[in-house]
């Protein structure tokens, strides 16, 4: 399976959202940007710039509402598989996590920065897991091929946003 992702502004994915009806399109973002992201089985992108990942490893659906976290991973060619198999080993663990929705490893099909992306009931879930042993900051921490970064975003709330835009 593949995953695509591009960043814009919420009118504009609002927008691609709406040209494409039949396509499960996530749409979140944080006080800098928006981002959207779907996954398909066939390679096919509706962005015309589009970050495409394999969908390594996958728990779970992935929900109209929640917080997302996004942990951006760089490694060596040599940890990429090390890596892959520290995280197959972590399923069982994940599924006893009432507040984890979704988690998926997204493979990058150009680069060596993989994603773990997260999708939690709120930020103290997520907030919690963080600060837990059960953070990857241990992972693969001598294949790393650069400083690992984390993104965070919320779900766009449209009815929510309307409210707020007409007031």
């Amino acid at each position: 399976m593949k995953a695509y992702m591009t960043n814009g502004t919420l009118k504009y994915l609002d927008h691609i959202s709406k040209q494409h009806p039949n396509v499960d399109l996530f749409i979140m973002h944080n006080v800098y940007t928006s981002l959207a992201y779907y996954e398909v089985k066939q390679e096919i992108s509706l962005f015309h710039q589009a970050r495409v990942y394999d969908v390594f490893l996958s728990i779970g659906e992935l929900q109209e509402h929640g917080f997302i976290s996004m942990r951006h991973i760089p490694l060596t060619d040599d940890g990429k598989p090390i890596f892959e198999d520290e995280w197959k080993k972590k399923i069982d663990m994940l599924h006893t996590h009432k507040e984890l929705y979704a988690y998926r490893i997204l493979k990058p099909t150009h680069g060596n920065t993989y994603i773990v992306c997260m999708q939690w009931k709120d930020e103290q879930s997520f907030r919690e897991w963080e600060t837990s042993n059960l953070s990857n900051e241990h992972v693969t921490t001598n294949f790393r091929a650069g400083n690992a970064f984390t993104t965070t975003y919320s779900m766009v709330d449209w009815e929510a946003l309307e409210i707020e835009q007409n007031e």
